[in-house]
């Protein structure tokens, strides 16, 4: 998927945003150690890393793994990636 489309998806499908005051990457970082071997937090790992790369490798399937709040922590993410790209 390119990542225009993964933007527009993310965006399409988020709902639960973090508040302000939660770093995305450090949340995302405490969810995957808690459970590392679950599903969504395999495909969470994944497409955090991508983000972070501004990959292309992100898979329409990785995406529907994810639940509302892990979707709302990568908008969060995608959103300080954009805002402060360093």
């Amino acid at each position: 998927m390119k990542f225009a489309e993964f933007l527009a998806e993310i965006h399409k499908r988020a709902g639960v945003l973090p508040p302000s005051s939660v770093n995305p990457l450090q949340e995302i970082m405490r969810r995957i150690w808690h459970a590392p071997y679950t599903p969504e937090n395999k495909a969470l790992r994944k497409i955090a890393a991508a983000v972070s790369r501004r990959s292309d490798n992100i898979e329409q399937d990785e995406i529907g793994l994810l639940g509302k709040e892990a979707v709302g922590l990568v908008h969060a993410l995608i959103e300080r990636r954009i805002t402060h790209p360093c």
